[in-house]
């Protein structure tokens, strides 16, 4: 619980509110006290700075974190699990996702105190597979494009309090392309480092077979290229040549490239870009749905409930 906010405050209310028992002995210089406002020691100080203090525990991810579970790692770094915990992103820092079921930052569990997250980089879902198209000669049919994950994830029912700072990002995944005469592109499923921006142009062809009538109509194993990648969210649809041993080679559509794990990129709430062959059909940018039929849902920015949000930053996706 905090500090009052007005009224009559005491030393007492201070050394209880750091857990102690009501009328024992305490100095405003103890350091204990001094720490609910970060005062400095036989600085001049007022009864009235101590105005809504409150004795919590601060949780900074300070490098890229996948998936990360905020109330496991709070533990692991001693919080008591009564506390109130205060969790920073830090400038520059990825929490991100590799699984479209999961957030890049997930708020699980009971926090008994409250909890309060501040965003100064960027929490980043997870982009939903591209669509496979039927293709000719007998390949395998189209699959619908995956959806994105969400960016942050709550499913604990204690009091969230949320702040997005200028600057910062809290983006969804993209959905992936739907099916066409042109491939889907994956959402943000590059699965290179979060914020680099240096990954392949083109996904590998799938499935790995593909229908040979030259050869009595057996099936043979096949490799190929598929579209360009996206920038941010999305990615882009494409064909790409298969070529099966005993047969002749064949221009079908593949997969489209995968997305990047970039922000800003280009964001935006637009299908990705334009396929590598007519009717490609690119995956959605952070937070939208992919392009073309069958295309995925773009991921939520913010799944569960809270309490409040207060966004100066950058949102791709519902909350």
């Amino acid at each position: 619980m905090a500090l009052q906010t007005s009224g009559a405050i005491s030393l007492d209310d201070m050394h209880v509110e750091l857990g102690a028992t009501s009328g024992t002995e305490v100095s405003l210089n103890d350091a204990d006290i001094r720490g609910l406002i970060d005062k400095a020691s036989g600085a001049q100080a007022s009864f009235s700075e101590w105005y809504g203090a409150a004795n919590r525990f601060t949780l900074t991810l300070s490098s890229n974190t996948q998936e990360a579970d905020v109330r496991a790692l709070a533990v692991t770094a001693g919080w008591d699990e009564t506390l109130g915990l205060d969790v920073v992103v830090d400038t520059g820092v990825y929490a991100w996702s590799d699984d479209v079921t999961k957030g890049g930052l997930i708020v699980a569990g009971s926090f008994p105190s409250g909890i309060t997250i501040l965003n100064k980089g960027y929490i980043m879902g997870k982009g939903g597979y591209g669509g496979m198209p039927q293709g000719p000669l007998n390949t395998p049919a189209g699959n619908n494009g995956g959806d994105g994950g969400p960016a942050l994830q709550i499913t604990s029912s204690s009091t969230v309090d949320i702040t997005n700072n200028s600057g910062a990002y809290i983006a969804g995944g993209g959905g992936g392309g739907g099916t066409g005469n042109g491939g889907g592109g994956n959402g943000a499923g590059y699965s290179g480092t979060p914020g680099s921006s240096s990954y392949p142009a083109y996904a590998s062809g799938s499935p790995s077979v593909i229908y040979c009538p030259n050869n009595g109509g057996s099936y043979g194993s096949v490799s190929g290229t598929g579209g360009q990648h996206g920038q941010a969210g999305g990615g882009s649809g494409g064909y790409g040549t298969w070529s099966a041993s005993g047969c002749s080679s064949y221009t079908v559509p593949l997969y489209g490239g995968q997305g990047g794990r970039v922000l800003p990129g280009l964001g935006g709430g637009d299908g990705g870009g334009s396929g590598g062959a007519a009717s490609g059909n690119g995956g959605g940018n952070w937070g939208a749905a992919g392009a073309g039929p069958n295309a995925g849902a773009g991921g939520a920015a913010i799944t569960g409930t809270y309490n409040s949000y207060t966004d100066n930053g950058t949102t791709y996706g519902t909350t």
